[in-house]
């Protein structure tokens, strides 16, 4: 409910687009990141033949932020646009 909060009072930016980008609204490129860092526990589920679901559920639990969350507060942070995050990194 935090997040959406945030989503919701946040200034949201929307690419307008130029002769010298071609009316895209982008210049340059912005990554967006999903590191999943591999703890004990991981390590467990992952040799037991944990299926992806559980593997999912154990990194999100240790804190692991997903491609869509990422791109989320890169919009928030008028870097790209939810639209463009919504086009690239849906979760699910």
């Amino acid at each position: 409910m935090k997040k959406l909060g945030a989503l919701l009072s946040a200034t949201l930016y929307q690419p307008m687009g130029c002769d010298h980008c071609h009316q895209s609204g982008y210049r340059g490129r912005t990554s967006l990141v999903e590191i999943l860092v591999i703890d004990d526990h991981l390590r467990r589920i992952i040799l037991k033949d944990g299926d992806a679901s559980e593997v999912q559920r154990a990194a999100l639990e240790a804190g692991m932020v997903t491609l869509y969350e990422d791109g989320m507060k890169k919009a928030l942070a008028g870097e790209t646009s939810v639209e463009e995050v919504l086009r690239t990194a849906r979760d699910g």
